[in-house]
C-alpha cells in the first residue's frame, strides 16, 4: 500500500469528522463534474439568450468551505483544551510523585540518623564498660593466645552494626479507616472464631415459619479454644484457651426442613466470675453439630396425619349423602335436549341427606385448614452436643487473666 494512502487512512482515523466532510465534498465535486448537463433547447427566435454563469454554484461551494473551516476551528479549539487539561494532569502527577519521593527520602534519612545514634550510644557504653573493668580489679595476665586456624573467614568485629528492617507492602491497605486495635495480654478477650464444646439444656420443636424463632439454652462444657499464640519464625504456635465451662449461652432456633437441621443463633453469654460478680454480654455466633456442619441434627415430627384422615372421612360422608339425596330424584330428558328433575322419594329424607352432605363438606374444609396450620417441626432433644462459635470478639471484664497451654504446644 502506498505511503500516501497509509497516511491518509491514519489522518481519517484521527479526525473522522473532517475525513467525512472532505470525502463528501470530493464525492459531490466528482458527481457534479461527471454528470452530463441537460440539453438546452434552442429558442425559436434568433435573439441571443444570456447563458447563466457559475455564480450560484460558486456561492454554495464557498459557503460549504466556510462551514468546514468553522468546524475545523472548533475541533482545533477542543483539542487544544484537552491538551491543556492533559498537561495540567501530568504536572499534578509529577508534583505528587516528587513529593512522595521527598517524603520517602526524608523518612529514610530519619531512620539512618536513628541508626547512627544507636550505634554511637552502643559504642559509648562499650567504652565505658571497658574503662571501668581495669579500675575495679586488675585482671591477671592473659595467657598467650593460641594461633587461630588459617581459614578463609575473617573474624567478626567487636561491635556489630545494628540493622533496622523496615517492612513495606506494595499493595494498599485492605481495610478502610484506622487499623484495628490490638487487645493486650492483661485484658481477658475472646477473639472472633473462638469455639467451645457445649450441650443443649432445653429441647426445642423448631418450625420453619418466618419469624417463628424459638429460644434455646446451651451450657458450656469445655474451655473456649482461641487462635494459637504465634511464636515467631521457625517455632510452632501454642494453643490457647479461656476456662469458661459452666457459663450459659442463650440463642434462637429455627428449622431448615430441606437439610433436617435446626439452625441456632447465639445471642447472650451469661457467666458468674470468681469474685461472685454476674457477667452478661450480648454475643454474635452460631452452633454446629458434632459433624462440624451448621445446625444441630433434628428429628422430623408431624401432627397433621389425624386431621388429614378426618378430612378424608368427612369428604367420603359428604359424597355418600349427595348420592343418597340424588337417588330420591328422577331426571327426565326432554325431546328438545333439556332435562327435568322430579322428586320421587320422601321430602324429609332428601332434605336430611342434603343437609348431611353440606355439613360434611364444611367439616372437611375445617379439618384441611387445621392440617395446613400444623407445619412439620424438627425436634432437637435436650442434651444434644453442639459446638459454639463466635463471629465477633468479646471482652471478659472481671475474669482473671489465664492462658492454658496444650501439652503439644509446650517448648
Amino acid at each position: 500500500m502506498p505511503v500516501f494512502v497509509q497516511s491518509l487512512i491514519a489522518w481519517s482515523r484521527r479526525r473522522p469528522l473532517l475525513a467525512l466532510l472532505g470525502s463528501s465534498l470530493v464525492g459531490w465535486l466528482v458527481y457534479w463534474q461527471l454528470t452530463p448537463a441537460a440539453p438546452v433547447p434552442r429558442p425559436a427566435v434568433t435573439k441571443a439568450q444570456a447563458v447563466p454563469g457559475l455564480g450560484a454554484e460558486r456561492a454554495v461551494m464557498e459557503k460549504t468551505l466556510l462551514d468546514v473551516q468553522k468546524e475545523n476551528a472548533q475541533l482545533k479549539g477542543s483539542l487544544q483544551e484537552q491538551a491543556r487539561a492533559l498537561h495540567q494532569l501530568q504536572q499534578t502527577l509529577t508534583t505528587a510523585e516528587r513529593e512522595r519521593q521527598t517524603a520517602a527520602a526524608a523518612q529514610e534519612q530519619r531512620f539512618e540518623d536513628l541508626l547512627k545514634r544507636a550505634q554511637t550510644h552502643q559504642a559509648q557504653q562499650a567504652r565505658q564498660v571497658a574503662a571501668a573493668k581495669p579500675a575495679s580489679k586488675p585482671a591477671p595476665a592473659p595467657a598467650a593466645p593460641a594461633p587461630a586456624p588459617q581459614t578463609g573467614e575473617t573474624p567478626p568485629p567487636a561491635t556489630q552494626r545494628l540493622k533496622v528492617w523496615i517492612l513495606r507492602s506494595k499493595e494498599p491497605a485492605s481495610f478502610a479507616g484506622p487499623p484495628p486495635a490490638v487487645t493486650r495480654a492483661d485484658t481477658p478477650y475472646l477473639p472472633a472464631g473462638s469455639y467451645a464444646e457445649g450441650r443443649l439444656v432445653t429441647g426445642v420443636f423448631a418450625t420453619s415459619r418466618s419469624g417463628g424463632a424459638l429460644p434455646v439454652l446451651f451450657a458450656v462444657t469445655k474451655p473456649f479454644q482461641g487462635p494459637f499464640e504465634l511464636q515467631g519464625p521457625g517455632r510452632s504456635p501454642i494453643a490457647t484457651a479461656l476456662p469458661l465451662e459452666g457459663c450459659l449461652v442463650l440463642g434462637k432456633a429455627q428449622a431448615d426442613l430441606a437439610s433436617a437441621r435446626v439452625i441456632m443463633q447465639l445471642d447472650t453469654l451469661s457467666c458468674v466470675m470468681p469474685d461472685g460478680a454476674t457477667f452478661e454480654r450480648p454475643i454474635k455466633g452460631y452452633a454446629v453439630g458434632v459433624d462440624g456442619t451448621l445446625g444441630v441434627v433434628g428429628r422430623l415430627e408431624t401432627r397433621d396425619s389425624a386431621y388429614i384422615a378426618r378430612a378424608f372421612l368427612t369428604s367420603l360422608m359428604a359424597g355418600a349423602a349427595d348420592a343418597f339425596a340424588l337417588a330420591k330424584r328422577t331426571v327426565v330428558v326432554t325431546p328438545f335436549g333439556g332435562s327435568q328433575s322430579t322428586m320421587t322419594g320422601n321430602v324429609g329424607e332428601t332434605a336430611g341427606y342434603s343437609a348431611l352432605g353440606h355439613a360434611a363438606t364444611q367439616l372437611s374444609q375445617f379439618y384441611l385448614s387445621q392440617a395446613e396450620r400444623l407445619l412439620p417441626v424438627l425436634w432437637a432433644e435436650s442434651g444434644s452436643p453442639a459446638r459454639l462459635l463466635l463471629l465477633e470478639g468479646l471482652s471478659l471484664d472481671g475474669l482473671p487473666t489465664a492462658t492454658m497451654l496444650s501439652s503439644r504446644g509446650l517448648p
